[in-house]
Formats: C-alpha cells, structure tokens, sequence
C-alpha cells in the first residue's frame, strides 16, 4: 500500500485530525464530523483534513441485522456530503486493508504501520460514546501523538497530553440502558484549535514520557506480578515456618 502521506492527501502542511477506530454507533464518529466542521468555521484560514481510519460504510457481521438501534455500523458518506466534509476527509478502501489484515503496529524495514500513520496527523480524535481502555489513545502518545476525548468513562485516565470534552448530553441506545455520552461539539472544536496552536514538539514529549508509564514490562514488574502474588497468597497459601507466602517467592 501506499505511504500514507499520499493514501489520505495528508499534506504535512495542512492541519491533520486522525480517528482510528472501529465504526459503530458507540464510536459517535458522526458527532466527531460536526466537531471538526465547527473547528472549520473557527478557523477558515486553516487548511485541514480529517483522516478517518475506519470502514465508512461500515461492514455488517453474519447474521447482524442492516438497521436498527444499538451498536450497529454508521454509514459515513451521507453525513459527510451533509456537512460539505467530501473534500476535506480523507479514508482508505477498507477492501485492501482487509487483504493484508490491517498495519502492524511497527515494520522495521521502514514499510506501512501504525506508527506512521499515527504520526501522519497532528491530534488524535477520539470523542467517542464511552471507552473501556482507550488504546488508541495510549497508542497514539507512544507514537508522539496528543490525543482529544470525550470526558466520560475510562478514556481520561489516559490522557497526558491532550485535551478532554465535555459530555454535554447523553443517549441509551440498548436494552440496558447503558449511558452513551454526546461530547460538546463547540468544546470539541475549541480543543481542536487549543491543540494546532500549540507547540508541537513540547507535546510530543509529553505525550511520549506519559505512555511509557504504561510500557508492557513496567505494567508487568511493578503491577500484574505483585497481583498475582497477592491472589495466590490469599487463595492458595504456601505455609511455611516463616509464615504465609506467594509460592513464587523464596522460602
């Protein structure tokens, strides 16, 4: 595939939003549209674009249904054309991402991954309905990236170099009711524009240093290990003349 600079018209020049995800109606990506169309009428000098990492016309599992209300797929294209956005979004032909089963996260050999398309935008988007663990976002500031998200559920905890939106409303779209947040569409485009104003490279840092607390093996040593220990010493003791201990530990 092509380099991703000439695969979305991402111009370095130009002021790049990137939302990685998956399309469904929880990802609130429509909303997302309105946000970044608002940021383009707080700023019409700016020229920008909106990367859209995602089937626009959402795929649809067996056996789900094409309609109905829940966590189905959202077709894009209408609302973009809506909102005058044809131009200024840019998306791949999910077709050819399925033949060669999505990026690897890295290719040392300098080919197409996540790492590169990440750092192909300025600020990553991710006012979604609610995240359970923002990957993306933790992601995207390993790769030097800020990120923007909606002020509700998870998401927040994970952001050290960015920016959060307000909830300014919500939905339920289930049978249990769950909560679906609707991030502020003016608070969103005002972050947008907080993030292009401000320096670059400071943010990278930041937001490099703050995914490092989360780096696989720090997570393991310092956190997952003194868990288990803890869980096996509480359900599975090993009795000794010392005392109770995990069976991991020295005698």
């Amino acid at each position: 595939m092509a380099n991703p600079y000439i695969m979305f018209d991402g111009i370095p020049k130009e002021y790049v939003v990137l939302y990685v995800g998956w399309n469904r109606v929880r990802k609130m990506i429509p909303r997302m549209l309105r946000g970044f169309k608002r940021f383009q009428e707080l700023n019409p000098d700016v020229k920008s674009r909106f990367m859209l990492w995602t089937p626009v016309q959402a795929p649809r599992s067996p056996g789900e249904s094409a309609i109905g209300v829940a966590d189905v797929g959202v077709n894009l294209i209408p609302e973009m054309v809506e909102l005058g956005l044809t131009d200024a979004c840019r998306w791949p032909k999910w077709s050819e991402v399925q033949k060669i089963g999505g990026l690897p996260e890295w290719d040392p050999t300098g080919g197409w991954d996540m790492v590169k398309l990440y750092n192909s935008a300025d600020v990553v988007l991710g006012c979604t309905g609610g995240e359970g663990a923002w990957l993306v976002g933790l992601e995207a500031q390993a790769s030097g990236v800020p990120v923007i998200t909606t002020d509700y559920a998870s998401a927040p905890e994970i952001v050290g170099a960015g920016l959060t939106v307000k909830a300014s409303d919500y939905n339920l779209l289930n049978t249990p009711g769950t909560r679906i947040a609707l991030a502020d569409i003016d608070e969103m485009a005002e972050a947008l524009t907080r993030i292009m104003n401000s320096d670059r490279e400071k943010l990278a840092r930041r937001a490099r240093n703050f995914a490092m607390l989360y780096d696989w093996n720090r997570v393991m040593d310092n956190f997952w290990k003194p868990f288990l220990d803890e869980c096996e010493t509480e359900l599975y003791p090993k009795y000794t003349s010392t005392g109770i201990k995990s069976w991991r530990q020295e005698t």
